[in-house]
């Protein structure tokens, strides 16, 4: 356990599999945000399965790069940077860290579900029709749908503020915490 603990101690930085984990979430967790303005644009029945169809293929992927991430975190216990933080600074990215995995996990499960009883096909990579696993019910898609988008619009408030936390840890305050997750050699 100290051996853990003096690895933690000496990393200046993140590895390559936390940092590229990181990085695509973030790629396809913007892309997510982006779909809900082509699900208003989505006119046609056939329109509305395309999209159901990328965005449920979109969503598992990044689902599946979070159960990584948090394995990597969590059970196989990766090494991870020490920073030097006061301890508002430090309690508020613990709060902020532990807020976005419970939604990293929250909104893909509630998705998954409302595709479950989605009155339209909605096929996983266009192969799997995940609606047909249940019997469509209005009031129950409604309920979930409402339950899914509410976690959405969270995960987009914590998202901006993570953005916005790791600008000022980068840009003001230059204490290394942006480049210990930064892809390139220096930040």
């Amino acid at each position: 356990m100290n051996d853990k603990f003096e690895r933690r101690q000496q990393t200046t930085g993140y590895d390559k599999g936390y940092k590229w984990l990181h990085w695509l979430m973030a790629v396809l967790v913007i892309l997510m945000f982006m779909a809900t303005f082509g699900f208003e644009q989505a006119k046609t029945e056939a329109d509305k399965i395309e999209m159901l169809m990328g965005h449920s293929t979109i969503g598992s992927v990044a689902f599946i790069l979070f159960l990584t991430l948090f394995s990597k975190r969590f059970i196989f216990k990766s090494p991870r940077p020490k920073h030097n933080l006061d301890v508002v600074t430090n309690m508020a990215a613990r709060v902020g860290h532990s807020s976005l995995y419970v939604l990293l996990f929250y909104v893909p499960v509630t998705g998954f579900l409302v595709a479950r009883a989605h009155e339209l096909p909605v096929f996983w990579l266009g192969q799997v029709n995940i609606s047909e696993l249940s019997e469509y019910s209005e009031v129950h898609f409604d309920m979930i749908r409402n339950l899914h988008e509410l976690g959405v619009k969270a995960l987009m408030v914590l998202v901006v503020i993570h953005i916005g936390a790791a600008a000022f840890h980068g840009l003001a305050k230059k204490d290394g915490v942006f480049g210990a997750m930064w892809l390139g050699k220096k930040a």
